[in-house]
């Protein structure tokens, strides 16, 4: 075994498989060993670091572990050649869960927001949809000179207020909120867009990135929903769930609008599914503003069209799956009955 596996390569597969078995088995104990410890205390060591400090230190282990690779090399064989292609996967896949991927066998925090089944009857989903284009027509009218919104002033300016308002919705939870992360910006740009993704949290850095090929409007959303993930929010439904929350208690009409068209595209999605003619009837009084804000997201998205849309969601859908949710790719939409199931109970408590 020694001879084709280092036995420090034996021991990290042991231990990630004991880890593994434990925290799929205990979601509570996860969180407390896991997301609230382990997986935050390396969020803030890689961010007490500038970026280029931690590509640095990345650079130095991977040199060094194929230079000391090399030192010990022996003759060559099929199973050696084996072994040296699958060594450096073993040591990512590790890696992987101890930096991020243990985040899945945790609770998730609508579980501990929402206190019955997000059921609704279609009266309630379509009386939700009416109430929210209204919502959402309020929040555009109160937002001025959309047009000139440029992504990188966007997130300068406020990315502060979202690491204050996402701390806000997670710190009740448990979640371990201390130290921040700075939100990069993928390049080239377009280049997360063309994998059908807006950005995603790059766990061997432990920072939020997001593609700048984005329109300016779904910057805050987006960063929000990367946010939560940031602070060992894993689940994609639960992620877009905290990032709604989050982006409504901001107080930012940019920040609240941003969420509130994402969310209201996918309610009128399902209620369409539901009642066409009265999805219809009610998105007729969409304003003016708001429709063409729908079409200049279109056109800045078809800038950038999926490269290998088919593979990539049967490729994303099985790691999804792979990782305990079961829904796979449709786990994003699934935030939208939980959002309506959450502010009916808030309405109730009131």
């Amino acid at each position: 075994m020694k001879k084709y596996i280092s036995l420090e390569l034996f021991f990290a597969l042991i231990a990630t498989a004991l880890a593994w078995i434990i925290f799929n088995l205990n979601p509570d104990l996860t969180f407390r060993v896991y997301n609230a410890g382990i997986f935050s205390w390396i969020r803030r060591a890689f961010n007490t670091f500038s970026l280029v400090v931690v590509l640095l230190f990345w650079a130095i282990l991977i040199f060094s572990y194929f230079r000391h690779h090399r030192s010990k090399e022996q003759p060559s064989s099929i199973l050696r050649l084996i072994s040296n292609i699958f060594q450096p996967i073993l040591w990512l896949l590790v890696l992987f869960y101890w930096l991020w991927g243990f985040s899945y066998f945790a609770w998730n925090p609508e579980e501990k927001m929402i206190q019955n089944e997000y059921t609704l009857s279609k009266e309630e989903m379509m009386e939700s949809f009416q109430l929210h284009t209204i919502k959402l027509g309020q929040l555009r009218d109160s937002i001025l000179n959309i047009d000139s919104l440029v992504n990188d002033g966007i997130i300068t300016s406020k990315k502060d207020l979202w690491s204050t308002s996402i701390k806000g919705v997670l710190r009740p939870l448990g979640y371990n909120i201390k130290g921040s992360s700075s939100i990069l910006m993928a390049a080239p740009m377009g280049i997360l867009l063309r994998f059908g993704t807006a950005g995603f949290y790059n766990f061997v850095i432990s920072r939020p990135t997001i593609d700048p090929g984005l329109h300016p409007i779904q910057v805050p959303f987006t960063s929000m929903h990367e946010l939560a993930h940031t602070f060992g929010v894993a689940n994609e439904a639960s992620a877009n769930f905290i990032g709604y929350i989050a982006c409504q208690k901001s107080g930012d009409a940019l920040t609240k609008y941003s969420a509130e068209l994402s969310f209201w595209r996918g309610l009128r999605a399902a209620c369409y599914y539901e009642d066409s003619i009265a999805t219809n009837t009610i998105t007729q009084f969409v304003s003016k503003d708001v429709r063409k804000d729908i079409v200049n997201i279109r056109k800045q998205m078809n800038k950038y069209p999926d490269l290998i849309p088919e593979l990539r969601d049967k490729f994303y859908d099985l790691f999804l799956k792979s990782q305990g949710v079961a829904a796979g790719m449709g786990s994003y939409d699934m935030y939208i009955p939980m959002v309506l199931q959450w502010e009916r109970e808030q309405k109730n408590n009131k």
